[in-house]
């Protein structure tokens, strides 16, 4: 959280959230970092790395960009490749809030107020800035689906033009997670620690996708009875929270980080 600390941002959960886990992503070899921000995809389904596949390197990342002319982005890149190839991206990122203002559409199907959406006023700025170079606009959230009202509603606020594209944090974990099985990073190799401290920190805020249920560590269960056991924590809840993995209430359960006892370690096998 370092760069929420030097912008003085410190006291925005979100904000602490955007720079530990963009932060860390930005230390990993660039190809990697081009690879996880391709996954964004579009309303129409359609993936980032088709707009940015021919870039081979970060040429900057910049928390809270000041200069912007219509509102300061969480983060903001520039990739660059060959033959003079270079993109312009911004990442608002969201943790548990919407955009911070959006358009509204009336009754007769009409877009009025762009000037206050969030994301437009982004687009508007990468068009007016950096008019020569490609541009998309990713909205990283903790959606579990595409909020595609949100994205629509901008895109018809910027006449259409606008490249909008979504990114979730579950999509975030997967990636973090496919990484570190496919041992392309050899244990102990820096690139491995990274992956495997921002895999960690996502599931403990809840973004790790339900894999299965955790292995009891309770003496004397047999096999035969463990769904009995699964199934009264599953339907009676009465403050039984925490003898339920801990990444699984923050999701399922309760949604707060710091719900589940830090105790609660001893009732399950990771």
């Amino acid at each position: 959280m370092i760069y929420a600390e030097i912008a003085g941002r410190l006291g925005f959960e979100e904000d602490i959230l955007t720079s530990t886990a963009i932060g860390l992503l930005s230390l990993l070899p660039d190809e990697e970092f081009i690879r996880f921000i391709g996954r964004a995809r579009s309303i129409d389904g359609e993936c980032l790395e088709k707009h940015i596949g021919t870039c081979t390197r970060v040429e900057a990342i910049e928390f809270w960009k000041t200069d912007f002319l219509y509102g300061i982005p969480d983060v903001f890149l520039r990739l660059e490749g060959e033959a003079g190839v270079s993109v312009a991206i911004v990442i608002e990122v969201k943790h548990r809030s919407g955009k911070s203002g959006s358009a509204e559409e009336t009754e007769d199907g009409r877009i009025q107020n762009q000037e206050v959406d969030q994301l437009y006023r982004y687009w508007k700025s990468l068009a007016q800035q950096y008019p020569n170079c490609g541009k998309a606009i990713v909205f990283l959230t903790g959606h579990r689906i595409m909020p595609r009202k949100d994205l629509e509603t901008s895109w018809r606020a910027a006449g259409g033009e606008a490249r909008l594209f979504w990114l979730g944090w579950h999509s975030v974990y997967d990636f973090l997670a496919e990484a570190l099985r496919s041992g392309k990073y050899p244990a102990r190799t820096v690139e491995c620690k990274i992956l495997q401290l921002l895999e960690t920190y996502l599931r403990f805020k809840g973004y790790a996708r339900f894999s299965g249920w955790p292995q009891p560590a309770m003496s004397g269960i047999v096999s035969e009875l463990r769904w009995l056991w699964y199934q009264r924590l599953y339907t009676l809840n009465l403050g039984l929270s925490g003898r339920l993995h801990p990444a699984y209430c923050r999701t399922y359960v309760k949604q707060v980080p710091g719900a589940v006892e830090a105790s609660a370690a001893v009732f399950y096998k990771p």
